[in-house]
């Protein structure tokens, strides 16, 4: 069976199977993408790679600034300035909504901006409208600061960023690049000690477009059965495709390892995770069984990371119910109006039958 035959078997299976977590953006393609970059006096080189990024890609990329003039001063390293297209102060939710994403890049501007109310408000408001949000290094913490928006989120680990993150409720996470609810977060670069092209800059784009663009590595998912015992083994099955490969100047990646967390419905709380085995033959679906979890009910989230450490994390809105088993072995009595057979009657069956047996053996020996 074909790879493509299998996908397709996967997509006709599913009924309600979400095809884009993010925003709502009317981009079909890398030009039609408008990013809307945010920084202050101070910002650093990576806002620069960002642009160029983007750039190469046919997309469209604004600059929107906290500052009272529109010519914005780079950090001393760089001493570049550079003209924006807005002020915060101009910004209305009629501009806004011509974006696809906001996005904070690394710089020490971020020691002003997470403290702007106006700043937070700003990335907050976008959140809401379903514009993607993205930081990257330090501007991690501009976005964590943004009225909670992480809380209940994992994001990329950054040792400076890391504890507003973690107060604002996200959870850090050792990878390169992290995309979970529409936040797309970066990890090092920057400041003492990387330097700025050391930052995953080209991986933190990639999964903005792939956002925007409502694509996912997950092709399709399979759960059975939905209802069973603690013993019983419900099987997970994940169909995994390439989000990039139709996409000119986007690098294509394998994927490395794709794994499920499960979580009581109750209270959120992880019950299990375990990665799933991949895929064997022409078959590209990773596979996996869950089986003696408690009673109650469940949902899980499906984990994956591509060669480059760039984390994609799908919420699905797929469910299981462990149910109390039975402890019953011995078969239930007949039903009232029905006492069974009576013992001598089976008993003079048998004995009826086996006499038929040997008469037909016996003739047959005469005939001989």
């Amino acid at each position: 069976m074909s790879r493509k035959i299998v996908v397709l078997l996967f997509v006709l299976a599913l009924i309600n199977f979400p095809v884009n977590q993010g925003t709502l953006a009317d981009a079909d393609s890398l030009e039609e993408i408008n990013m809307l970059l945010l920084v202050s006096d101070g910002f650093g080189g990576n806002y620069f790679d960002i642009n160029e990024t983007f750039n190469e890609w046919g997309a469209q990329v604004d600059t929107v600034a906290y500052s009272l003039d529109y010519e914005v001063a780079s950090c001393a390293r760089l001493s570049m300035n550079i003209t924006v297209d807005y002020l915060v102060s101009d910004m209305t939710e009629t501009i806004l909504s011509n974006y696809d994403c906001i996005m904070v890049p690394a710089g020490a501007h971020w020691n002003e901006m997470y403290q702007v109310p106006e700043v937070l408000d700003l990335i907050s408001s976008a959140y809401e409208m379903g514009l993607v949000v993205a930081a990257i290094c330090i501007g991690n913490a501009v976005v964590a600061e943004a009225n909670e928006i992480v809380n209940g989120s994992k994001v990329a680990y950054y040792g400076y960023a890391w504890q507003y993150m973690t107060e604002a409720g996200a959870t850090p996470t050792p990878a390169r690049v992290v995309s979970h609810n529409n936040i797309v977060t970066g990890g090092t670069g920057g400041g003492f000690p990387a330097h700025y092209d050391e930052a995953p800059t080209y991986e933190v784009c990639s999964e903005i477009a792939r956002l925007i663009l409502g694509r996912s590595r997950v092709a399709g998912l399979i759960l059975q059965p939905a209802t069973g015992s603690s013993s019983t083994n419900i099987s997970i099955s994940v169909a995994v495709t390439d989000p990039f490969e139709d996409l000119n100047g986007v690098n294509s990646t394998e994927i490395s390892k794709v794994e499920i967390f499960v979580y009581h419905y109750e209270n959120d709380t992880l019950a299990s995770s375990f990665e799933l085995d991949p895929p064997s033959g022409d078959y590209i679906t990773y596979n996996g069984n869950i089986s003696g979890l408690a009673v109650g009910d469940y949902y899980f989230d499906i984990e994956i990371t591509d060669s480059e450490d760039r984390l994609e994390i799908w919420d699905t809105s797929d469910s299981f119910t462990i149910q109390p088993g039975s402890t019953n072995t011995t078969p239930p009595p007949p039903p009232p109006n029905d006492p069974g057979p009576e013992p001598m009657i089976i008993g003079g069956l048998v004995i009826l039958l086996v006499s038929v047996a040997i008469v037909v053996v016996i003739l047959k020996r005469g005939n001989r």
